[in-house]
């Protein structure tokens, strides 16, 4: 086989006699055959140098072996004999010992299982063995079992990705099987591979050539396949550019199958195209893009949204005036019912707020801002609602607060709005109540009130006196913060009354943010630790705080200390444990310690009770992350470890509470 690769000129019809001699040899496997063939099929696809006599010569050793794969063949059990016989002889050629012990493997291998698991093997096979065993490879791969054909293919990838040594070679055997397999699985995974191919620079032509073929020759997927590939080609060598513009400049029939999904398709690309050059060929892109607006502007509404999207990676590179854009896209779609084409126009809403400036385009501004807010008061659609509310975080606060819908205020925010100041925080409360689903909005205010912590400056962090401040009054009117922490103080008697709010607001205040909130007497939270609904967001609240608040760390002391008697909860303590990284650097040792001591242990015996409760696992996994936290400090480290290591000082060490441990 290698020898057929390597021979010259003067040589290789001698090499195809003797081969022609020994594969009609009664006893030569079909793997033997397939990797003759395989070296057969590069001679015939390459002829370029060669006389037509050795063409013709591989071309009938090639029928040959078709014959002969046809026919019962039998297992060669001379070459254990001959290895034997000659072992002195032939270690000390690398190439025909290897050769041999190739053969007899191949011998061996009875039935399919033996083949897949051999290719199973080579994953972690040595750069230097795959070498040795890639025409065997290649062989397997033109054979007629699917299976082993795929299993083959993912090696001969791999290898291609360590080493483009064989990539002609690939690349011809690739298109030979595509031609002669009838396994659509098989067809799409070599068709989408070939552009892999395309960097080594002898197999770009012969790759460009066959995706236009397929372009020029086929119809419905395939042809929408083909275009997909160029682009794939054309990511990895730009010279393919004018391949792939012809096909999104082509015109395809109206009856064609899979036409929508052919222009999804489109769509797609260039908008692939727009990021990828947009200074290049985002221009010529502008054409196409609009073509498929106007054609598709009530129908394929894939299509549509994603040419929307990329008219606005276009805006934003300053291919193309985004007021203009506006202004056509907006009148066009606005009222369009389709969910996708409504979230593409409100992406360009989003980058409207980043690339214009507010004085200079003040009506543009409002006018989008209130179509954006329409939108985002939408019920039926979470998907429409989510990209609503993206857009209005990307205006800021500061731009939508005067466009507020006017039934979410009251009488005195109403005044402050007219008058262009920002809302109370107050208001967000009134928006989230008239909310069927509070999934969306709730993540809407959860990242307005990250935004608003990421821009406290320091100085709200300093009190005047040594007391905490009993509320947030001291912040500004529209804080977010000081509306639903307010809300929340205030209402604490009668939280019952408005359950699916309060515990929604809650769940907002409770979430991580940059830093802790400014300081604050946290007491009220007291009364809600015992509310089942509520004790864990109180508990990550306080949690949060306990780096700055008296107030919060003594709740959460003597929670703990409660809990350390009381270990029959396994969520509370789980709740605890969740928040160790807030609470393991401010949190006396003397408190902390035998919590984390009595909770291990009692994780230790209902181990040995129930191998099922998960119970120590989360524990000790909690415990791991604080270990590897540089934000923990070296001296709550060494408490850590000093509990682990009482858990597993008196074990054995076949005990698998130990094993468990030991992973900390």
């Amino acid at each position: 086989m290698k020898i057929i690769m390597r021979s010259s000129l003067a040589h290789v019809m001698e090499v195809l006699h003797i081969c022609e001699l020994l594969i009609v040899e009664p006893r030569v496997n079909i793997f033997v055959l397939e990797s003759v063939k395989m070296s057969l099929l590069h001679l015939i696809g390459n002829p370029s140098t060669l006389f037509s006599r050795v063409i013709a010569k591989a071309g009938n050793i090639y029928i040959l072996i078709q014959d002969l794969l046809n026919t019962e063949r039998k297992v060669d059990d001379k070459i254990p004999l001959l290895y034997k016989k000659y072992e002195h002889l032939i270690i000390t050629n690398q190439e025909v010992y290897i050769a041999c012990k190739l053969a007899m493997l191949s011998n061996s291998w009875t039935t399919k299982h033996c083949i897949l698991k051999f290719l199973k093997q080579l994953d972690h096979a040595s750069q230097d063995f795959m070498k040795q065993v890639m025409h065997l490879i290649f062989g397997l791969f033109i054979s007629n079992d699917s299976e082993i054909v795929l299993k083959a293919f993912s090696v001969i990838c791999m290898q291609y990705n360590k080493s483009d040594e064989f990539s002609y070679l690939i690349l011809t055997l690739i298109l030979y099987k595509i031609s002669n397999t009838t396994n659509s699985n098989v067809h799409f995974k070599l068709l989408k591979y070939l552009p892999q191919l395309s960097k080594t620079k002898e197999n770009y032509q012969k790759i460009v050539s066959t995706i236009n073929a397929i372009f020029n020759g086929a119809d419905g997927v395939l042809k929408t396949l083909a275009m997909s590939l160029m682009y794939d080609v054309w990511i990895i060598n730009r010279k393919a550019y004018p391949y792939l513009e012809d096909m999104l400049t082509s015109t395809v029939s109206e009856c064609m199958n899979n036409l929508m999904e052919f222009y999804t398709n489109k769509a797609y690309i260039i908008k692939k195209i727009c990021e990828n050059s947009p200074e290049i060929h985002g221009a010529d892109m502008v054409a196409h893009l609009s073509r498929i607006l106007t054609k598709y502007s009530r129908e394929g509404e894939s299509a549509s949204a994603i040419a929307i999207d990329g008219i606005v990676v276009l805006c934003n590179a300053n291919i193309i005036d985004i007021e203009t854009t506006w202004t056509t896209l907006a009148s066009k779609f606005i009222e369009d019912g389709r969910t996708q084409t409504i979230e593409s126009l409100l992406h360009l809403a989003a980058a409207i707020a980043n690339l214009l400036h507010p004085e200079n385009h003040a009506k543009l501004q409002e006018e989008v801002i209130r179509k954006v807010w329409y939108y985002a008061e939408k019920p039926d659609d979470p998907r429409i609602k989510r990209a609503a509310f993206d857009a209005l975080l990307e205006f800021g606060l500061e731009n939508i607060s005067p466009f507020f819908p006017e039934k979410y205020l009251d009488q005195t925010s109403d005044q402050l709005n007219m008058n262009h100041v920002q809302i109370p925080g107050r208001c967000w409360i009134n928006f989230l109540k008239n909310q069927t689903n509070f999934e969306e909005t709730s993540n809407f205010l959860i990242k307005m009130l990250s935004k608003e912590v990421d821009e406290f400056p320091k100085s709200v962090y300093h009190v005047a006196s040594m007391k905490e401040p009993a509320n947030y009054t001291y912040l500004p009117a529209h804080s977010i913060l000081r509306g639903f922490a307010e809300y929340c103080r205030i209402q604490m008697s009668k939280w019952s009354s408005c359950k699916p709010v309060y515990i929604e607001l809650m769940r907002i205040l409770s979430q991580e943010y940059s830093k802790p909130y400014p300081p604050c007497n946290w007491c009220y939270l007291q009364e809600l630790f015992h509310e089942p609904e509520l004790k864990a967001y109180c508990l990550s609240l306080a949690s949060r705080q306990v780096v700055i608040s008296g107030t919060a760390r003594r709740l959460i002391e003597n929670y703990i200390i409660g809990l350390t008697t009381n270990l029959e909860n396994e969520n509370e303590i789980l709740q605890v444990y969740k928040n160790l990284k807030f609470l393991a650097n401010s949190i006396q040792p003397t408190i902390l310690c035998p919590f984390l001591r009595n909770t291990v242990n009692y994780a230790k015996n209902i181990w040995k009770e129930d191998y099922k409760n998960e119970l120590l696992n989360s524990e000790i996994g909690f415990l791991k992350d604080l270990l590897v936290n540089s934000s923990i400090q070296e001296v709550s480290k060494r408490e850590i470890v000093a509990v682990i290591d009482e858990t597993i000082e008196n074990l054995e060490a076949s005990d698998e509470v130990r094993s468990v441990s030991l992973e900390c």
